[in-house]
């Protein structure tokens, strides 16, 4: 029997067969009921795949559908822009950053346009300090909140019809994560600390003292996103097996999302906590990858029981330096 494909390979042939049915669907190749046929099927292997990797970032195949839009519609940046009540912010996207401070600061008039109008394009100059067009998508919910799918162009190789058919299916890819990965997600890390819990319990039944080393990779996926989906959960098995290898062999490493990792191991704090120090550089084709690294010593199950609360205010704290306001 053949080995079954690696996930990057899934996800590789997933995205080529979703540009593919795109492409046909815009040049008029296949019928509006054969292109629902074809995504209702792109559909369950998304889900597929999702159901199978749910540690890592539900926007790492929207980023890299935005990032195919760019190459195959001639647009200099696409993203999905969500209006959560004051704060207009890029939910996710790909493409030219320099742009990125110009649409967040029309974000407003983007959103008020796109609700109130639906489907368009916004003229190129009618947006200060934007020589180019913006198109629009019909507003949709995404986690509670107004979002459109937009792209910026002036290419006269851009097509609208092109872009409707990304815009679709971001707009139902994100309608499954609201319907369903959330429940998935909360299953999948449920699972993890039970596993968690089961290594500490183990180990504090015989009275060894456990060293939780947290991992915190705030700027892992802005680092890498251009890469796409595939490459940036290649780094993230990079960096499992590089906490593995650096740990004892009684060691495990939990990966929680591709950007937090818990390692547990016998044993007492290094002092690198107080220290500041880290203990593994973490590289990925001659790029240096920054995280941020705590310890969390557990010797009984009252230490146990913070273990979460400890790891949390650690993220937080991490998360917000790694991702200040605009």
């Amino acid at each position: 029997m053949a080995p079954a494909p690696h996930m990057k390979d899934n996800e590789k042939e997933l995205l080529v067969s979703v540009t593919g049915s795109l492409r046909e669907f815009a040049a008029g190749g296949i019928s509006l009921e054969q292109a629902r046929t074809m995504f209702r099927e792109l559909r369950d292997r998304y889900k597929s795949l999702l159901a199978r990797g749910t540690h890592r970032s539900n926007t790492s195949l929207l980023k890299s559908l935005c990032y195919d839009h760019n190459i195959n519609n001639f647009s200099l940046i696409s993203g999905m822009l969500s209006f959560d009540g004051d704060a207009p912010r890029f939910a996710v996207y790909s493409g030219d950053e320099a742009l990125v401070p110009v649409i967040s600061a029309a974000s407003r008039k983007i959103i008020v346009i796109a609700v109130s109008t639906g489907a368009g394009t916004i003229p190129s100059g009618e947006i200060s300090g934007l020589p180019h067009s913006v198109h629009c998508s019909d507003a949709f919910a995404f986690q509670g909140m107004q979002s459109v799918f937009l792209s910026v162009s002036s290419s006269n190789y851009f097509t609208f019809s092109r872009f409707a058919g990304y815009a679709g299916l971001v707009r139902k890819i994100v309608e499954e994560i609201d319907s369903e990965t959330t429940a998935m997600q909360f299953d999948c890390l449920h699972v993890t600390r039970k596993e968690i819990h089961a290594y500490m319990d183990a180990r504090l039944q015989e009275r060894t003292p456990i060293l939780a080393q947290c991992f915190y990779f705030g700027l892992i996926d802005r680092i890498f996103s251009h890469l796409g989906a595939p490459m940036i959960m290649e780094i993230s098995d990079q960096i499992v097996r590089d906490i593995s290898a650096y740990l004892s062999r009684e060691g495990r490493v939990f990966p929680l999302s591709i950007r937090e990792y818990i390692a547990l191991a016998p044993g007492e704090s290094t002092g690198a906590r107080k220290a500041g120090k880290k203990p593994v550089e973490f590289r990925y084709k001659g790029i240096t990858i920054p995280y941020e690294y705590h310890e969390i010593p557990v010797a009984s199950m009252a230490d146990r029981s913070s273990l979460w609360e400890q790891f949390s205010e650690f993220v937080q704290e991490h998360h917000a330096a790694a991702n200040p306001e605009r």
